[in-house]
């Protein structure tokens, strides 16, 4: 078995892949898998020397000797899409930035996880709170999909939440612009595409490019609601 650092750089000269690592790496998300301690966990890596590296992790900082055979060490691959989230109480979007990257991990430079509201925010107002949500989302992956429209609206009753994903390209969130408890927002990912009249059980469709998705994708979260175009 090699070293970690041959596997993430394709170098077996350990001062050049090591420097290579700090180049492409640092600031960036890995996924850590220790055969040792039987430990597999994500962090960020911050300092790359010639005896160790250094991640931050969610709960507490790791170091990882250069030498060690039984760490191994990949880029983690996410789906894009909406996620339910704890730490936001409520629905956030995961995407990654087209323009071309230098760094090979996931970081702020080349992930963005924006926090929806109920109500459309433009491309460029968007906070990114990748630093704040990444490990959530790392760590609970496979656990936020799949939820029909009663499931959705049965957690926003019973949590503080402003919003909750439905599967990772429909989400919904509660409505600020009025005093309508009735009405929701139904968002494509980042764009608001309709609402929702919880009471009526209708799909309203402001947004008709979105019309055949939400048709086709129907029986599995809102078979129940009628839709229709506004």
């Amino acid at each position: 078995m090699g070293y970690f650092w041959e596997d993430l750089t394709d170098m077996t000269e350990i001062n050049a892949a090591l420097n290579e690592m700090s180049k492409k790496y640092k600031d960036t998300v890995l996924g850590v898998v220790d055969k040792q301690t039987s430990e597999n966990y994500y962090g960020q890596l911050d300092q790359v020397n010639t005896q160790y590296v250094l991640l931050h992790t969610a709960t507490k900082d790791k170091k990882v000797l250069v030498t060690n055979r039984d760490v191994e060490m990949f880029v983690p691959k996410v789906s894009t899409g909406c996620y339910t989230s704890v730490k936001a109480k409520g629905l956030i979007v995961l995407s990654y930035l087209p323009h071309r990257q230098w760094k090979k991990g996931l970081c702020k430079q080349n992930t963005e996880i924006a926090q929806v509201l109920g109500y459309y925010r433009p491309y460029s107002l968007v906070t990114n709170d990748f630093n704040s949500v990444i490990f959530e989302i790392l760590d609970n992956v496979g656990l936020q999909n799949n939820r029909t429209l009663d499931k959705a609206f049965k957690f926003l009753d019973e949590n503080n939440f402003h919003g909750v994903s439905l599967n990772r390209n429909f989400g919904i969130t509660v409505n600020f612009n009025d005093t309508d408890t009735n009405k929701y927002f139904l968002f494509h990912e980042r764009y608001v595409i309709g609402y929702i009249l919880r009471t009526e059980k209708q799909i309203v469709i402001e947004n008709d490019i979105f019309l055949q998705e939400v048709l086709d994708t129907q029986h599995d979260w809102c078979s129940d609601y009628k839709v229709k175009v506004e």
